[in-house]
């Protein structure tokens, strides 16, 4: 009996995470279209204010 509530909670917290990563790809996404800067292009070239500025966003979203 224990065993399946092990594996229960782990299955809860694996979908759990999976639906954390969608909605933050979503949300990076979003932020991209959302501003003029091209938020992919910016972070390969390794601009440090754009990183903050969707560091920011997510972190918002999330406490939604």
């Amino acid at each position: 009996m224990e065993l399946t509530i092990v594996l229960t909670n782990s299955l809860y917290a694996i979908i759990g995470g999976a639906i954390t990563i969608l909605f933050l790809f979503i949300g990076f996404k979003s932020a991209d279209h959302l501003t003029r800067v091209h938020a992919a292009t910016e972070l390969a070239k390794r601009n440090q204010a754009v990183g903050m500025m969707v560091r920011r966003m997510l972190a918002a979203w999330n406490q939604v």
